[in-house]
């Protein structure tokens, strides 16, 4: 363990790390490139840190299944896991995107438009990821049956919202940490990673004993993120950039979900969605009615402009 800080070389200003080079021990260094050592917050207890918790023990839960079940039920799970997590695309995708114009504006000393932006990402998100719960729920088994088989379709399309809940949090943590790291508070960091991942290990050890079934996974997966998320949010109450969410603006984006998900509803009622045809119009369908829902309670009038090309400038 590395318990003496971390060397770091002087970075150009608009790089993430500008006040690592600044600023040393409470002190000012202006001048050429010089290394320095920072030892307040970046004390890294392991030579490489993830950012993420599926680059520490996402495979856990699987190799606990299969030594506490059966191989053959770690085949059930992993199809529903995967289509489980597809929501997670969007905010990895803004762990690359805003990390840089977070930096650009820090570096301007904007942060309202800081935290404009880290709002955005959670609302796009949440857009995204609240009504992909509802689909899972609904939608989920038929999904699964034509990606894999009735019989993992009928055992496994439970685990499918239950990730899909517990991916919002995943997602909403992902998002997040980048102010962690933008503040070069890589400790904590990992603290939270580390922490999740032992967590979800015991979850699952503990539950998969008393329960002995792959939904039981799913759950434990699912109170290890929100646990996490809460951690985090516990570490961020002082952080000027941090975003609450709005509740009301949730309640709303719930209402316009549940709609999505009457509809799904009753045309599942009207015709069978177990063909890959009458499928792709259930979903289309509540695609449509979502959208509608979105413009209707004025749900996304100012986020979806973080999406425009250009919309980080000025």
């Amino acid at each position: 363990a590395a318990s003496r800080g971390v060397t770091v070389t002087r970075m150009p200003t608009g790089h993430s790390l500008t006040p690592l080079a600044d600023v040393a021990d409470g002190e000012r260094r202006d001048g050429p490139p010089q290394l320095v050592i920072w030892r307040k917050h970046s004390v890294i207890p392991v030579p490489v840190l993830p950012r993420r918790r599926d680059e520490i023990g996402e495979p856990g839960d699987r190799y606990i299944i299969a030594a506490m079940m059966s191989v053959r039920d770690v085949g059930f799970y992993a199809p529903a896991y995967t289509i489980g997590s597809l929501a997670i695309v969007l905010p990895k995708v803004f762990g690359i995107v805003l990390l840089p114009l977070l930096s650009q504006r820090i570096d301007a000393g904007d942060v309202t438009g800081a935290r404009r932006l880290i709002a955005g990402a959670i609302r796009v998100f949440l857009l995204a990821s609240v009504p992909f719960v509802v689909g899972a729920w609904l939608l989920g088994e038929a999904v699964l049956r034509l990606y894999a088989t009735d019989e993992i379709a009928r055992k496994a399309w439970p685990v499918i919202p239950l990730v899909a809940f517990g991916m919002i949090f995943y997602g909403l943590v992902l998002i997040n940490t980048n102010l962690l790291f933008i503040r070069l508070r890589t400790g904590v960091m990992f603290r939270i990673n580390a922490g999740l991942a032992v967590l979800n290990i015991l979850l699952n050890i503990v539950l998969l004993k008393l329960f002995a079934d792959i939904a039981v996974a799913a759950i434990a997966m699912l109170l290890s993120y929100f646990i996490s998320y809460v951690w985090l949010m516990r570490n961020l109450r002082d952080e000027e950039l941090a975003v609450s969410i709005d509740f009301a603006w949730l309640a709303r984006l719930i209402v316009a979900a549940a709609v999505m998900g009457a509809t799904i509803f009753y045309v599942g009622n009207a015709i069978d969605l177990s063909g890959i045809a009458a499928l792709g119009v259930g979903m289309i369908t509540g695609i449509a009615i979502f959208a509608a829902m979105i413009h209707l309670l004025k749900l996304a009038d100012t986020e979806m402009l973080l999406l425009r090309p250009g919309s980080h400038r000025g």
